[in-house]
Order: structure tokens, then C-alpha cells, then sequence
């Protein structure tokens, strides 16, 4: 079975979650986050047995300021990763359960 972790600073609160699944031979452990985040993290965290993926985000476009900006951003993260989750796919990745950070 797999399961898929999105934060878009994996591990994030899935630090031990993600590893206990790992652990276990019945289970394929999968991440995605954002690219330089997860690179960061792995320095001081390795995930040993979990596939990581890191995204990259799109150039800032002009958007409105406030709210309208912060929307904007939301929905160029998630493209990025159901993106990748799609190219993914091709590879095996087609998980069981997905747990995702709604930041």
C-alpha cells in the first residue's frame, strides 16, 4: 500500500507519522513538498525509506495585494503539486491514503 504526505515543508508535523510508515515493508512512503524546503530539512532530518519530491513554485506574477495575493499563491502551490503528483503517477505513485497540510 502507499501513502503520500504533502507539507509544504516535509516533515512538518509529519516528522513521526512519516517514519513509523516507513518502517513498515507493507507500506511505500511518499512526500511531496517544496523543493528547497524538503533539500533544507533533509540536512538536519534525513527520512530514511521515504520517496521524497520537491516542487518548485512559478515566478511571482503581479496579483492584487491582501487577500487576492495570498489566494494567488495558494493556487500556484497546489498546480505545483498536483503537477507533480500527475507526472508521478507514470513512475507508481498512486496512493492509498493522502495526508495533506491545508497551509
Amino acid at each position: 500500500m502507499q501513502i503520500l504526505f504533502v507539507h509544504q515543508n516535509f516533515p512538518g508535523q509529519y516528522r513521526y507519522i512519516s517514519r513509523y510508515f516507513a518502517s513498515h515493508p507493507q507500506w511505500q512512503a511518499y512526500a511531496i513538498g517544496e523543493k528547497t524546503n524538503v533539500t533544507r530539512q533533509l540536512a538536519y532530518i534525513p527520512q530514511q525509506g521515504i520517496h521524497l519530491m520537491g516542487y518548485e513554485l512559478p515566478a511571482k506574477r503581479s496579483t492584487h495585494a491582501g487577500l487576492a495575493g495570498e489566494f494567488a499563491a495558494h493556487l500556484d502551490r497546489a498546480q505545483a503539486v498536483a503537477a507533480l503528483a500527475l507526472r508521478q503517477r507514470k513512475n507508481g505513485l498512486d496512493p492509498d491514503i493522502i495526508c495533506s497540510h491545508p497551509g
